[in-house]
């Protein structure tokens, strides 16, 4: 089973002719025409939204057949896993997904929450003026995160997000007959393992074991690993680690901070078990990533 997250080389991204814009948080897509030979079971790390132009899709979400067509959203939140069936041949989506830790943050920061954190999914059919307010969100955002990097267009960033995911919502509601689907079907060890993502994914987190996220979850370790296991097939510690090298990679490429100061922003005792745990894990020490040897 493979992962739909943005790492910062773009690995594991949705497959896409057309991106309007793509960083380590958000991918605003412009059209996704490719989908139809990616038929292995995917495990969504992120928010997502897509919305059909054209064609049509079959697939499987935690076990479900979803049919999707000309003018359907699907709304997806981290942790599910989709798996494509029959895909028309003329398919055209567009849409946007975002980061798990950095939705999370713009929550944060904007002291505000909305409808969809606790859903597994949502599918609704728009008329076309729903569908041309999205398009032009769409269009805005993505102009809006080519501009330079600072606090406020961060933030303006985070309000447009938000802006755009309340009137998704007001689409949602607005007429019942309109509302296909909406899915809330998450265990008590779903919702353990989602809590799990947003501590492990917050940016300024320095988990490194088991038994610290258990500690915070209020579980037991061996309760904690078996829901890891059980839900994703792997460890607890795999996940922690994975998570863990994929800051580091991210890190390492930007040349504002030095080796040391990575390692403890990332909650290692020193620089040199850091080193040890990228070499281990890579077989590279933190210099040779850096300098992309």
């Amino acid at each position: 089973m493979k992962s739909i997250r943005l790492n910062y080389d773009n690995s594991g991204r949705l497959p896409a002719h057309d991106l309007a814009y793509i960083d380590a948080n958000i991918a605003v897509i412009n059209s996704i025409t490719d989908i139809a030979n990616a038929t292995e079971p995917h495990v969504v790390e992120g928010y997502m939204l897509l919305v059909v132009r054209k064609g049509s899709s079959v697939m499987e979400i935690h076990g479900k057949k979803v049919e999707i067509g000309p003018g359907d959203a699907l709304v997806c939140t981290p942790g599910i896993v989709i798996e494509n069936r029959m895909v028309s041949e003329k398919i055209d989506i567009f849409g946007c997904f975002v980061d798990t830790a950095f939705a999370q943050q713009s929550m944060r920061e904007l002291n505000f929450s909305y409808y969809g954190t606790e859903t597994n999914y949502g599918r609704v059919h728009l008329d076309d003026t729903d569908i041309t307010a999205l398009e032009q969100y769409h269009q805005l955002l993505a102009r809006m995160l080519h501009k330079e990097t600072s606090r406020l267009s961060n933030m303006a960033a985070y309000h447009l997000l938000h802006t755009a995911a309340l009137d998704l919502y007001m689409m949602f509601q607005k007429d019942n007959t309109r509302h296909i689907d909406i899915i809330s079907t998450y265990s008590a060890a779903e919702q353990i393992f989602q809590r799990f993502l947003v501590i492990l994914r917050s940016q300024d987190s320095t988990v490194r074991s088991v038994n610290e996220v258990a500690t915070q979850l209020n579980i037991s370790p061996k309760y904690f690993s078996a829901i890891c296991k059980r839900i994703t097939g792997k460890t607890a510690l795999e996940i922690i680690n994975e998570e863990l090298l994929n800051r580091a990679n991210i890190l390492l490429r930007d040349p504002k901070e030095n080796i040391k100061q990575i390692s403890s922003r990332l909650g290692f005792t020193n620089q040199s078990h850091f080193g040890t745990f990228m070499r281990r894990h890579t077989g590279k020490s933190p210099q040779q990533i850096r300098t992309g040897k």
